[in-house]
């Protein structure tokens, strides 16, 4: 059960690198892999993963200096902003230290959970050595900021000299340090904070802060916002790494046609649409409508549609406020229109394409004859109703 356990953090870990990239943000976005240490604290197998001063009040409290060359302990934690609300239950990362003053064979070392079952964990050959990798995964997710979850002690004296280091890193083998969270499918938040701890000099945290992302309000008006300042104010927050440009909040989107959508603005311009600024909601429709005239189908048939309508039901328009009384129809220029078998009749256009013939061109000539015979028939340019017969006897007397 262990080995499928390990084995399914390793099939997470690689499906997820190959599907992470321009995935929404999840739960453990923007987090960091930071390093603390604690020259006050006496080393207990009981107390390692749970003294209180393996966990600084803050990411920027964390201790990176260590001027101990006895045994020091140093721990690896969890750090998210203060507005976060993690859910972790694998991280993907590594570790690059001195080897020169620190010996990672005489490193004691292990992974610490807050449920108190032991973590799965797949890790490189030589961890937790310069270079090294490692998978650890909890099988209930870790929701503490500042969790430690690897404790490391050094059970050799170090050498004198400052430069000694432990930092977290990316993940040596995949390139790269993620966190996992416990949804369904999981959400994979890669890393790019880690932290150094030193000895006999300061060492560094790369500390999560907050981040303003885009907050959304009824309006559909944008700003960027903390997340708890945009639900105190109202708003509806869009996630880490979201902003008010290009505006992600839902406008009126007109369409041609005259047609509205409430559309993101990305998704208004894909579609050949204008967003309305003015306005929240689609009814009523705050789209100007298209103008309206005769639109013709053939040599009788007159309706009054846009341009955009006749257009697309593949009528022939005649300007705005056109009218169909006295019926424009009657004035379509007429041209050679082939069949199949070469015989040539004078229609309309329209007409002609109805039938699935082959039009010549306005006021072309079936004198002297110039169809071709034995050509493949057109389709007809719209689901229309088939002429009438009346229709029929206008066109071929």
């Amino acid at each position: 059960m262990k080995g499928s356990w390990i084995l399914g953090i390793c099939l997470t870990v690689l499906l997820l690198s190959l599907t992470a990239h321009g995935a929404t943000a999840g739960r453990n976005a923007d987090g960091a892999l930071i390093m603390h240490t604690n020259d006050a604290y006496t080393y207990s197998s009981a107390t390692r993963c749970t003294t209180p001063l393996a966990r600084p009040a803050t990411c920027e409290e964390a201790i990176t200096r260590s001027d101990k060359a006895v045994r020091p302990v140093v721990w690896a934690l969890m750090a998210f902003d203060s507005l976060a609300s993690p859910a972790v239950t694998v991280v993907y990362f590594g570790l690059e230290m001195d080897e020169v003053c620190i010996d990672p064979a005489e490193i004691s070392w292990s992974w610490c959970s807050p449920t108190g079952v032991v973590p799965s964990q797949v890790v490189s050959a030589e961890w937790p050595g310069d270079g090294e990798s490692a998978t650890v995964g909890w099988r209930v997710a870790v929701t503490q900021n500042l969790f430690p979850f690897l404790y490391m002690r050094i059970d050799e004296e170090l050498c004198g000299e400052p430069g000694a280091y432990i930092s977290t890193s990316i993940n040596h083998v995949g390139g790269y340090a993620a966190f996992i969270d416990d949804s369904n499918p999981p959400v994979e938040d890669r890393i790019a904070q880690f932290g150094t701890v030193r000895w006999y000099e300061q060492g560094s945290n790369d500390c999560p802060v907050a981040q303003a992302e885009a907050c959304c309000f009824e309006d559909a008006s944008c700003m960027s916002l903390l997340a708890i300042d945009c639900e105190t104010q109202g708003g509806t927050p869009y996630g880490a790494g979201s902003t008010c440009d290009p505006n992600p909040c839902m406008l009126p989107c007109c369409l041609p046609g005259g047609i509205c959508e409430l559309l993101d603005e990305i998704s208004c311009a894909a579609h050949g649409g204008i967003a309305d600024t003015t306005t929240i909601a689609c009814d009523p429709n705050p789209c100007s409508q298209p103008s309206r005239g005769a639109c013709c189908f053939g040599a009788f048939d007159c309706e009054i549609l846009s341009e955009w309508d006749c257009a697309m039901l593949g009528g022939t328009w005649h300007g705005a406020d056109s009218p169909c009384l006295p019926n424009p129809c009657l004035q379509e220029p007429r041209g050679a229109c082939c069949s199949p078998t070469g015989n040539c009749y004078l229609t309309t256009r329209w007409t002609c394409l109805q039938l699935g013939f082959s039009w010549r061109g306005a006021h072309s000539s079936c004198v002297p004859n110039s169809c071709p015979t034995n050509w493949e028939k057109q389709p007809a340019p719209s689901a229309r109703a088939p002429l009438t017969w009346g229709h029929l006897k206008a066109i071929f007397r």
